[in-house]
């Protein structure tokens, strides 16, 4: 595959990684580049008497360097990445040395391990089911005493709850931890956060009754069908493990990579990268984890496709899946994906939500669309003059100005009901992260 500045840009840890990698892409710092199939690699010259020997499996990308540093990828892999980009003729095709083919070898032999592990591994149904049981228990009753605490939150008054202190918030938020419910422990910790914006009172009332809703879904468990319950636990922080999904049929694939967002919550890092089958016509949506700076396992990139299989999560209306692995990276074409108007995206939206109202992130491409500066801030303007507003984190807005030159722009991204942030644009027959 072909791969673009913006792309590389993308898998750097930080401006400074990218800023060293790009000091770094210099033919003349380097020797035996080289490249084979799927991967290449290359020797460059350090500070010490030996090299530093980085190679790239370009199938994910995944990276190995014999350097220090604790960041992937580190700076020599994304010089190699970036000569690569800008020089592919300076890497001769030969068969990998050994320090290339063992790393990749062992690259294959774990991935072939993990899967024959999920295959033939027998679950102890029965302890699985005790623990669900357990764990089920712990979340009503952590959800129980959280109504009580909704309810004389309410009796205090909006007002009121806007000057309370860190310690209130953070309370309850333990409370909702250690009865196995992190997803609304975050909910209740992101509460606080909306006191401090503009439209403070609308997003605190809207966050309060998001939990409410929450507190009844699991006061009514009996009622839903299984798809809805999985839906619940998921939210409330109830997460399967890869492994099981590992073992599952998944969808095959040619799955195009249209836009991905990183947000941080303190040491944490989260990576959403939304894809859609050639094939199946479906969106999921990836996510990958990163703890202190040290790079997301997957790197799927914007204007990229890769070939291969997904699973989906349980739960009703469920968009987050899971990549089996390998996969093999290929060329994008952008011909095939179908947009929605914003009045059928409307529609659409409001059948999801009545399969699963707690839907947050909606995925769609939607069409027709022009940038338009309207008083201090850009709104999206349809071609019969309707307003989307622009999710209020959206900074590239002159980008898209200059993308659209006026007409009308093919923009997918992320409706949550009242806003929409735009990850990727369709301009000129090839595909442009955002």
């Amino acid at each position: 595959m072909n791969w673009t500045l913006s792309q590389i840009e993308a898998l750097a840890p930080d401006a400074k990684s990218l800023k060293r990698g790009q000091g770094l892409a210099n033919q003349r710092k380097w020797e035996n580049l080289a490249q084979h199939d799927i991967a290449i690699w290359g020797e460059c010259q350090g500070s010490g008497q030996k090299p530093y020997y980085t190679r790239i499996d370009l199938t994910e990308p995944a990276y190995k360097c014999s350097c220090p540093s604790r960041q992937f990828p580190c700076k020599h892999a994304l010089a190699l990445l970036l000569l690569y980009a800008q020089s592919p003729k300076a890497f001769a095709s030969i068969d990998p040395p050994e320090w290339v083919a063992d790393w990749l070898a062992q690259r294959r032999a774990r991935q072939k391990k993990a899967q024959t592990a999920a295959a033939s591994s027998g679950p102890d149904l029965e302890a699985q089911a005790t623990r669900a049981r357990q764990r089920l228990a712990n979340i009503q009753q952590g959800l129980a005493g959280l109504k009580i605490w909704l309810m004389d939150a309410m009796r205090l008054g909006l007002a009121e709850l806007s000057q309370q202190d860190h310690a209130y918030w953070e309370a309850q938020a333990a409370r909702m931890v250690d009865a196995q419910a992190s997803g609304v422990a975050n909910l209740i910790r992101s509460l606080q956060s909306h006191f401090l914006r503009k439209n403070w009172q609308e997003e605190a009332l809207d966050q309060i009754g998001l939990l409410y809703l929450l507190v009844q879904s699991f006061e009514r468990w009996e009622a839903w069908d299984e798809d809805f319950q999985a839906a619940l636990l998921g939210f409330v922080g109830v997460n399967v493990k890869k492994d099981a999904l590992q073992a599952q049929e998944g969808i095959r694939d040619e799955w195009q990579v249209l836009g991905r967002l990183q947000e941080s919550d303190d040491e944490l890092d989260i990576l959403r990268t939304w894809i859609w089958g050639k094939n199946s016509g479906r969106f999921a949506l990836l996510l990958d984890f990163a703890y202190g700076g040290r790079g997301f396992q997957q790197s799927f990139l914007p204007g990229t496709a890769f070939e291969g299989e997904i699973v989906f999560y349980p739960g009703t209306a469920e968009l987050r899946a899971h990549v089996k692995l390998p996969v093999t990276v290929t060329a994008q074409a952008i011909a095939s994906m179908k947009g929605a108007s914003l009045p059928d995206m409307l529609t659409d939206y409001a059948l999801l939500l009545g399969q699963n109202p707690l839907t947050f992130r909606y995925p769609v491409l939607l069409t027709g669309l022009i940038p338009y500066h309207q008083g201090s801030s850009f709104v999206l303007l349809t071609q019969d003059q309707q307003l989307v507003p622009l999710a209020p984190s959206f900074q590239q807005d002159w980008e898209l100005v200059s993308l659209s030159g006026g007409q009308p722009l093919s923009l997918f991204g992320e409706w949550n009901g009242k806003t929409f942030l735009p990850l990727g644009v369709k301009h000129e027959g090839r595909w442009v992260g955002l």
